[in-house]
């Protein structure tokens, strides 16, 4: 008697490297050798109003799985649903979501987020049930070991091994886009402005400061300083 293969495995075993090649006798030979029934996923992502982008990534995701006869259905949910349903349930076939990480970036993010350890937690730990153990785990601890090119070549390994298993696939990232006014305070960075570390860095400038052009609040022409922070 073979045991039945969820919706999940099939997923995660076949990834989406059948799928793009258009094999689906492919698929259909992992899956089993039983009579071939049709194959539905369910793409989870945040509704238009809450995050357009990621509506719009699942809808064209939706269209291509289609056309090589795959059954999808989309299913929108709020922010607090979707994360109880990925996070702490783990009862998805796919998602559409942001990874949230503090920056500046470091690899070793990578660490909870696809070593095998934290295969059965909640959270951001492992959310994919992904394991790997004779591959990316043995990167994930090599780059926690090394420095310097060491490191890097771990890191770039690590990248390439993610790449091929594909327990989640980068679409896209924000370009954050940031505009300042030199004329009132000054030490701005390039990287990170508005971070913690980029605004407790900076100084009132000359113009700000009471050189007669400044109003009795300090600011140049009686406005708070204004900034501009899209992505």
């Amino acid at each position: 008697m073979t045991r039945h293969i969820s919706r999940r495995e099939t997923l995660a075993g076949v990834g989406l490297a059948a799928l793009s090649a258009g094999c689906l006798g492919r698929t259909r030979n992992i899956a089993g050798r039983d009579r071939s029934s049709q194959l539905t996923l369910e793409i989870n992502a945040p509704p238009a109003d809450r995050d357009p982008n990621a509506i719009r990534i699942a809808r064209h995701l939706a269209d291509n799985l289609d056309a090589v006869g795959i059954d999808t259905r989309i299913n929108t949910l709020g922010h607090t649903d979707l994360r109880r349903k990925v996070l702490i349930n783990h009862n998805f076939d796919v998602y559409v979501g942001q990874f949230r990480e503090a920056e500046p970036f470091d690899p070793d993010a990578m660490y909870g987020f696809t070593h095998s350890r934290f295969v059965a937690e909640s959270g951001w730990q492992n959310p994919f049930g992904f394991t790997d153990i004779t591959g990316v785990d043995e990167l994930l601890a090599t780059q926690r070991r090394a420095d310097g090119d060491d490191r890097r070549e771990a890191v770039a390994a690590l990248q390439r091994d993610l790449g091929e298993l594909q327990p989640f696939t980068v679409v896209a990232f924000p370009d954050p886009l940031t505009a300042v006014r030199e004329d009132r305070f000054e030490n701005w960075t390039n990287r990170q402005p508005l971070s913690v570390g980029g605004l407790l860095s900076l100084e009132r400038s000359g113009a700000a400061t009471g050189d007669g052009t400044g109003s009795e609040d300090g600011t140049v022409d009686g406005n708070e300083t204004c900034l501009l922070y899209t992505s």
